[in-house]
């Protein structure tokens, strides 16, 4: 019996050992499986923050592109602007000498005391559409001053309605030609604060586009 206990304490001992080796042994095995999950994740957060970083990295590229093709165009169309308001002015300067000669020697016409009425009224037509011309000219000047930014108004007290009177009688006759009844009912004011060439630009263009 006693030998029989000596023997199953011994196997009791051995199998304890046993047990705690493999149980020491799937430790280190849980602890090194943990230790490369570890590692594995660590890496994949790295591959992630690296995929993150050359995103935007390209992106900024990208906007950065953009940014300076938008700067390019800008100038560009800066230099456009610049050159068409350059070609106004001195399309308008060209077109403006002509006409004062034209002018000139109808005015010198009009002068003359023995004018019948016929010839009278078709020179004053003419004086009328040169002084027209010479406006439209002045526009095209006053939009090449207005996009360099140079242009100002001129501001002073005056009769409204009087002044769009005196815009108004000319296209009376024009309408007269195209057989349109044309009725002007403006009602009298005060004096009011206006520029006076860019007002009568404004009701000159609307009434001859409408007639």
């Amino acid at each position: 019996d006693s030998i029989n206990a000596l023997h199953s304490d011994r196997v009791l001992h051995e199998l304890e050992a046993k047990y705690q080796t493999e149980k020491k042994e799937k430790q280190i095995d849980l602890l090194t499986t943990q230790h490369q999950l570890a590692q594995s994740q660590k890496k994949a957060q790295l591959y992630v923050l690296l995929g993150i970083a050359i995103i935007i990295f390209i992106l900024a590229i990208v906007f950065y592109i953009l940014y300076r093709n938008r700067q390019k165009m800008a100038s560009k169309l800066k230099e456009l602007d610049s050159a068409k308001s350059n070609f106004f002015a001195n399309i308008s300067h060209e077109f403006r000498t002509p006409l004062t000669l034209i002018k000139g020697p109808i005015q010198n016409e009009l002068s003359q005391e023995h004018l019948d009425d016929d010839r009278r009224e078709i020179l004053q037509m003419i004086n009328r559409n040169t002084d027209r011309l010479i406006s439209l000219v002045d526009q095209l000047l006053d939009l090449s001053r207005l996009e360099s930014g140079s242009l100002q108004l001129k501001i002073e007290r005056a009769s409204l309605s009087s002044f769009s009177n005196v815009i108004i009688a000319p296209f009376q006759y024009l309408a007269k030609q195209k057989d349109i009844d044309f009725t002007a009912e403006i009602k009298e004011d005060s004096d009011s604060f206006f520029d006076r060439d860019v007002l009568e630009k404004v009701i000159a263009n609307l009434l001859s586009n409408a007639i």
